[in-house]
């Protein structure tokens, strides 16, 4: 038997392997980075909101730290959302009054010339619910919320805020 028959299968054998094996590509184990959208959300009487990142500001001062966010309607009508926390990553308690640390959320309102706050807070005592801190960095904070809000003006009347999320730039 010539050599030629004998090696050429194999070397043809060998060379499609060569070309399957590089036509595959080797899947990423590293997932893309996802870009960080800086706003606040939230849900109020099932609309969603979003503050963008332009009318959205961070103000930090000593260990306390204040986000406060708007939707605008139009130039006169707004929601808009404030929270004062801790300037540390955790989960907190706005109703714990027992905590040394301000613990603040709020919901405001100026639709047709009248407006509403709803406010939630531990030095108050008044409303319920959470603010968690994910990331606190000297560029970053972002984080999670829910909270039902008393009206100041009416003890009667509440206002409940889910799906909030924020991130926002310092």
């Amino acid at each position: 038997m010539p050599l030629f028959s004998v090696f050429f299968p194999l070397r043809m054998a060998a060379l499609a392997s060569i070309v399957v094996l590089s036509a595959c590509s080797k899947k990423s184990d590293d997932p893309t980075p996802v870009a960080t959208i800086y706003n606040i959300s939230w849900t109020v009487d099932g609309k969603d909101y979003i503050a963008p990142a332009t009318s959205n500001r961070v103000t930090v001062n000593g260990n306390t730290v204040s986000i406060a966010g708007s939707y605008l309607v139009n130039s006169n009508d707004y929601h808009s959302l404030t929270l004062n926390i801790p300037a540390a990553v955790g989960t907190y308690d706005i109703r714990n009054t027992n905590s040394t640390s301000l613990c603040v959320a709020s919901y405001q309102t100026s639709l047709g010339g009248s407006g509403n706050a709803y406010t939630a807070s531990n030095t108050l005592g008044i409303g319920s619910g959470t603010i968690k801190v994910n990331t606190f960095t000297a560029t970053d904070i972002t984080g999670t919320f829910s909270f039902a809000g008393t009206d100041l003006s009416n003890s009667a009347i509440t206002k409940t805020i889910t799906n909030g999320k924020f991130a926002i730039k310092r």
